[in-house]
């Protein structure tokens, strides 16, 4: 995902089936630098300044790697 400093967008993420009753947590990856752009509890990732940054959504059962580019 590419995205300017100083905007926000919103990301979703989905657990099939609908009834397997989970939802995904957003983590930034350990030594990553938080200041270029966070994710919070609903999915909105903002952008702060320029740099690229790795979160991991897991569930109980998957995980998926995030790549955000901050231009």
């Amino acid at each position: 995902m590419t995205i300017n400093a100083g905007t926000s967008t919103q990301i979703t993420t989905s657990v099939t089936p609908a009834k397997a009753n989970q939802h995904a947590i957003w983590y930034r990856l350990t030594g990553e630098d938080k200041d270029i752009a966070t994710i919070d509890a609903d999915g909105t990732v903002y952008a702060h300044k320029a740099g690229t940054i790795k979160y991991v959504a897991y569930t109980q059962s998957r995980s998926v790697l995030l790549t955000i580019t901050v231009k």
